[in-house]
């Protein structure tokens, strides 16, 4: 269903932009496969995309998701490779996760995070 090559040319790439209008924004392609369709929809699927987005914003919001570093100091753009199957997700891969607030000692980010919970 959500390789229709009509909707979604090249549709087996990962493209995010495809769910990006002209101005940049969001569009309405909100297909929700994974909850089901019809009598049988999950449910609880409006709490599962709440707590997604509470969990990525408060993530974001915390921490600066950055490209690693080599040994000489340069960032480098690290090799993502995917999973295939049931579902998609990808192997492990290099990153840098860095405390927005830099001053911020390890226990103070700690009880931050808990205290957003």
């Amino acid at each position: 269903m959500t390789h229709d090559e009509n909707k979604y040319p090249n549709a087996s790439q990962f493209k995010p932009e495809r769910f990006l209008n002209a101005k940049g924004e969001l569009n309405d392609d909100t297909i929700a496969l994974g909850y089901g369709f019809g009598r049988r929809i999950c449910p609880g699927r409006h709490l599962a995309d709440a707590s997604l987005w509470a969990a990525m914003v408060s993530i974001l919001a915390t921490f600066s998701i950055l490209r690693p570093i080599d040994d000489l100091g340069n960032e480098f753009e690290p090799e993502v490779k995917w999973k295939t199957g049931l579902t998609s997700d990808p192997y492990p891969f290099q990153c840098r996760i860095l405390p927005r607030s830099p001053g911020l000692k390890p226990e103070q980010l700690a009880n931050l995070i808990a205290s957003t919970m």
